[in-house]
């Protein structure tokens, strides 16, 4: 790994040396006999860094239009995922009077999960392939040959410990009444809501990483990556993973007990699932308007997150930074800390051209 230092514009509300890291990955070029089985885990996951020679994804001036990722298209593929154990467990329950205890449904849900995430890396690599990225003359940063173990343990960590953390905390030893309709009807306000409450937690603390020094050194590792890929929200420190994937979703669950919105098991499973899918999404750089398919009526107020905001973050951001949330962009507008997207402005998307996840 080589470093070399940029000027950030000041035209993106940040001046002086922004550090900037060039990744250049070598072990995918070996033989898959000579990987080692996390790297092998990686390619099986998809997503693998391209080999010599492949053909890259299409670059686009940044006055192109920016094609829509819709609402529905995004729920149209992480819904079935995330309702379909829910639905199975609940029938289950109702039709035999069983409720599974947490050590038997536990690997279950943490086992479809996986499969989940899977598959939706899959998908996000193939969106990348063929509508490109936003900043596309930079080839998005592979995962260094030194840390390929860190990167795999981080993303099964991320599975298995929100895993955990559901069934130690959250989970019914009564699942009879897992759905009803109040939580059924409540759905959409309870996803909207848990989204913005975990929101607010992971700017706090997301916008301290950058502001406070001695906290800096805990996110810097994660800010070396300026055009990540899927798998590098997982490249960060140890104390940065820790908050991540237990410390802010358990910080969102107390809230959500002091609030209407206690969140259930249902509803929490459900979220998790859509959470996942915006925290890969967002260091994918995939060139098109994605907004959080749970969160979307903030668009009404110019709210909403788009997947280039976070893209933003990390190609413009260092100790000085702007675009903190990774659900919403609620709190950014509310404390004055949001860039102008360069390439996915209002005047620059192509509302007619809808594509799908996958």
């Amino acid at each position: 790994m080589t470093s070399t230092t940029t000027t950030t514009p000041a035209s993106n509300g940040v001046s002086g040396a922004v550090p900037r890291s060039k990744f250049n990955p070598t072990w995918h070029h070996r033989p898959r006999s000579e990987w080692t089985w996390r790297e092998r885990l990686l390619d099986d996951m998809g997503i693998l860094q391209d080999q010599s020679g492949s053909a890259r994804p299409p670059i686009h001036k940044m006055t192109d239009p920016v094609p829509v990722c819709s609402v529905w298209n995004q729920h149209r593929f992480v819904a079935p995922w995330a309702v379909a154990p829910i639905l199975a467990h609940f029938a289950f329950t109702r039709a035999t009077g069983i409720s599974l205890p947490a050590w038997a449904a536990g690997p279950l849900y943490l086992a479809w999960f996986m499969a989940y995430g899977m598959t939706l890396f899959h998908a996000f690599r193939r969106m990348t392939k063929k509508y490109g990225c936003f900043d596309g003359e930079h080839t998005r940063d592979g995962i260094p040959d030194d840390k390929t173990a860190r990167v795999s343990n981080e993303l099964m960590a991320v599975v298995a410990v929100r895993t955990v953390f559901a069934f130690t905390v959250i989970y019914p030893n009564d699942q009879t009444n897992l759905l009803t309709w109040n939580n059924v009807l409540g759905m959409p306000l309870s996803l909207f809501a848990y989204a913005c409450i975990i929101d607010f937690w992971f700017y706090v603390y997301h916008r301290s990483m950058h502001e406070v020094s001695w906290l800096w050194k805990f996110h810097r590792t994660h800010h070396t990556s300026k055009h990540p890929s899927a798998a590098m929200g997982a490249y960060a420190g140890a104390e940065q993973e820790i908050m991540d994937i237990l410390g802010i979703p358990f910080l969102a669950y107390l809230t959500t007990c002091a609030t209407p919105f206690k969140i259930d098991f249902a509803t929490w499973w459900i979220s998790t699932c859509y959470t996942l899918f915006i925290e890969a999404g967002g260091h994918t750089g995939i060139r098109a308007y994605f907004t959080n398919p749970t969160a979307w009526p903030l668009s009404f107020i110019g709210c909403e997150l788009a997947l280039e905001d976070h893209d933003l973050h990390h190609r413009k951001g260092w100790k000085s930074s702007a675009n903190y949330g990774k659900q919403t962009r609620l709190w950014d507008s509310l404390f004055g800390t949001t860039w102008e997207r360069i390439e996915g402005h209002a005047s620059n998307i192509d509302w007619s051209k809808d594509i799908r996840v996958g």
